[in-house]
């Protein structure tokens, strides 16, 4: 064999090799994209969030378009973040995030007849989204829809120690609403038992409690911005 061909078969192994190759390391740049932007946004660096997102979602990830609109949410402009979780749903129908976004936009606007198709949309492409849950729950409740708010919360109990305490305040502010106090301070009780260190769940059902506050307090991961 010629070196010529040498050269043409070993450009023709090596031709797709390197292309795999390639498209991995773009993967991979893609996931630590979003990967960066969670993490930012977790620890509430928004400005360097926006700008991972961003380069996730100018390489075509619907997941980094709502980390847009997630960002967005955050700093409460909401026609923003509207606006980004509708193109995520766009390019992706099937993006849980996409959906509870734009219902989290409605719910925070007081437009909770709107939220709730979305919000339950959300929940059953994602049967284990703990904020989708907690805001539809608490978009029932503020429309006094108290049997369909107490079984979205109760959903949340399934879910391990890390959010039970989080839904045990939330049927508890169900009950306030009711104006049943006795059921609501067994779950107040119960979620404080649960999560004594947890600040915003002593917080949240402390002010459920106060007569003051019943029928305005909100389930505590919800309320979180």
């Amino acid at each position: 064999m010629t070196s010529s061909n040498r050269s043409f078969q070993l450009a023709r192994w090596l031709g797709p090799a390197l292309c795999i190759v390639s498209l991995t390391l773009v993967s991979v740049a893609r996931a630590d994209d979003l990967k960066d932007g969670r993490a930012a946004l977790t620890a509430g660096r928004l400005d360097d969030a926006l700008r991972s997102f961003e380069k996730a979602a100018t390489s075509g990830q619907a997941a980094g378009r709502a980390g847009v609109g997630q960002v967005w949410l955050r700093r409460r402009q909401y026609e923003k973040a509207m606006e980004a979780f509708k193109l995520s749903e766009r390019m992706d129908p099937s993006l849980a995030l996409a959906y509870y976004g734009q219902g989290e936009v409605l719910r925070r606007q007081q437009k909770c007849s709107e939220a709730i198709p979305l919000l339950t949309k959300a929940t059953e492409l994602d049967r284990k989204f703990p904020d989708a849950q907690l805001a539809l729950g608490d978009c029932q409740l503020q429309l006094r829809q108290f049997d369909k708010a107490n079984a979205a919360f109760s959903e949340g109990l399934k879910w391990g120690p890390k959010w039970r305490p989080r839904f045990l305040v939330a049927l508890g502010t169900v009950e306030s609403a009711r104006d049943s106090l006795r059921a609501a301070g067994v779950y107040f009780t119960r979620a404080r038992e649960e999560a004594p260190g947890d600040p915003e769940v002593r917080r949240s059902s402390a002010s459920s409690t106060c007569p003051a506050a019943r029928g305005r307090s909100r389930p505590p991961s919800s309320r979180r911005r």
